[in-house]
């Protein structure tokens, strides 16, 4: 028996900015991008609940940023 394979993209998405002197970078970063539900753990004792997964991949996040150089 095989448990599924663990299939994660992620992205980052970042734009630069000149401010006379100064730099600003903003940046957005994408994890889990299709949102995929894999089963991480599972039961692999015998019994009712054999290869019942209890751990799932997370879901889809977005975080945003700023990198500001000076």
């Amino acid at each position: 028996m095989f448990d599924q394979r663990l299939n994660q993209l992620d992205l980052r998405l970042s734009k630069t900015f000149r401010l006379g002197s100064n730099r600003l970078q903003g940046m957005l970063d994408l994890y889990n991008l299709f949102n995929a539900r894999t089963p991480q753990a599972i039961i692999d004792t015998y019994g009712p609940l054999f290869m019942r997964p209890f751990s799932l991949l997370g879901g889809r996040l977005w975080k945003f940023g700023v990198q500001v150089d000076f």
